[in-house]
């Protein structure tokens, strides 16, 4: 009679006992689970992780606790954190380009170094390390402190209007020309240059240069022109873009057959291209771009691929 009775309870506890079984395995991994930098959640956000080290990514290099960091969005949102004891300080972001600086400088030895840079957040590459070699200002400690009562901190550029940010780009190509009165196509040396400001992560605006030149024993004709131009990151994580201009160009001749000719009249290019980072902030950009001008006599247009450096 007692074994009847106490069957049915030992059964009961031994499928409670494995039900717990399964569920402390099974969630077992999820709480010990750590993210590394670069991997992203369900919504799409990159764990992020920020050192702070006396002598970079040098194994073993001291780090440096309690820096207090800013991280700006591109629309201005604000996030506020501090590195941990360890030097490390994390948190989840979307990819795209912020703004990294740090509130007051850091005294490492007898200087004091401050940090105020643009980091590109994407899948695969969101660990950053701060360190004396990368700083965007260093001096010494008593220096420091003199500009610091005159208000000269990092954290006050963030408080203000901020000098704005600017980006760079050099092309050289080889271009074909093509034109209406032109009975083949020629190719020459080309390139170009512009400059501006970055107004977002997707949006850069600018002036620029282009030019094409075609020299032989024959004669000499070049087209250049000066420009407005835009430039959009479809998606900034992938730093494919498109760029397109308009301005005036300068279109010039010396020949057997016409003489010196210097002609003025409209111009306008689009581009496309890829940037692959090679440093902080600098690009090797292959690119292809299509050009064309025209005056009251003449007009050109010119496809050329290129090779050029972006600093952004």
């Amino acid at each position: 009679m007692a074994d009847s009775l106490t069957r049915p309870i030992m059964r009961k506890r031994l499928i409670l006992l494995c039900l717990f079984s399964s569920i402390l395995a099974i969630s077992r991994p999820t709480l010990g689970q750590v993210s590394r930098p670069g991997e992203a959640d369900t919504e799409g956000r990159i764990f992020t992780k920020i050192s702070v080290r006396t002598g970079g990514r040098i194994p073993g290099s001291p780090a440096v606790p309690r820096v207090s960091l800013l991280i700006v969005a591109d629309k201005g949102q604000r996030q506020e954190l501090e590195t941990n004891d360890a030097g490390d300080a994390s948190l989840w972001l979307f990819p795209a380009q912020y703004r990294l600086a740090t509130r007051a400088p850091v005294t490492i030895g007898d200087r004091d170094y401050s940090w105020d840079m643009v980091i590109q957040i994407r899948a695969g590459s969101a660990r950053i390390t701060l360190a004396p070699n990368n700083a965007t200002h260093a001096a010494p400690v008593e220096a420091s402190a003199m500009a610091q009562g005159a208000g000269a901190s990092t954290g006050d550029v963030f408080d203000g209007d901020r000098v704005p940010d600017l980006w760079s780009s050099v092309t050289l190509a080889y271009g074909a020309m093509a034109c209406g009165d032109c009975k083949s196509v020629v190719g020459g040396p080309s390139g170009s240059i512009g400059a501006g400001k970055i107004i977002s992560s997707s949006l850069l605006v600018g002036l620029g240069a282009t030019g094409w030149i075609r020299s032989q024993a024959r004669g000499t004709v070049s087209v250049a022109s000066l420009d407005a131009r835009v430039r959009f990151y479809p998606a900034p994580a992938n730093r494919f873009f498109f760029t397109a201009g308009a301005g005036v160009a300068t279109l010039r001749g010396n020949l057997p057959a016409l003489g010196r000719k210097s002609e003025f009249g409209p111009s306008g290019f689009v581009e496309m291209g890829f940037d692959v980072r090679i440093a902080e902030n600098v690009s090797l950009t292959p690119s292809l771009m299509a050009f064309a001008a025209k005056s009251s006599t003449f007009d050109a247009f010119i496809l050329q691929p290129g090779i050029g450096i972006t600093v952004r």
